[in-house]
């Protein structure tokens, strides 16, 4: 079971697909047809930012590795560190976002998706 299986405009590696179909969705009262689709809205929805993010990252360990190369063997100093961060403006964690029921803060598509893979309205019990 090494295949992809195309299916609502994506490709999925097989054994994802069949655990989706045959554990994950029995018994939870969400069509595959209306799951997948929404995986796929969300896929198409957030690839873009996904991207961006994947090569914010590259640049900051290319930083990183920069660094260790300069200065091999210098022990770690956390208050360094710490200023280094902030002059960098990166902070210890990223903010966590809400989730889109609860809140206005992403696109209405997503809350859409969201609400229609859940088969519910916006509230706090669908975060």
């Amino acid at each position: 079971m090494s295949g992809r299986v195309q299916v609502s405009g994506l490709s999925v590696a097989e054994v994802l697909y069949r655990f989706v179909i045959d554990e994950a969705l029995p018994g939870s009262a969400v069509d595959p047809d209306t799951f997948w689709a929404g995986a796929d809205m969300l896929v198409h929805e957030f690839a873009p930012r996904s991207r961006q993010l994947v090569a914010r990252r590259a640049e900051l360990q290319a930083a990183i590795d920069g660094y260790h190369r300069q200065t091999p063997g210098v022990p770690a100093d956390p208050a360094l560190d710490e200023e280094r961060r902030t002059s960098a403006n990166l902070s210890r964690r990223p903010p966590r976002l809400p989730c889109t029921p609860c809140t206005t803060t992403r696109s209405t598509s997503h809350s859409a998706s969201v609400n229609s893979l859940a088969g519910t309205e916006p509230n706090a019990a669908t975060c």
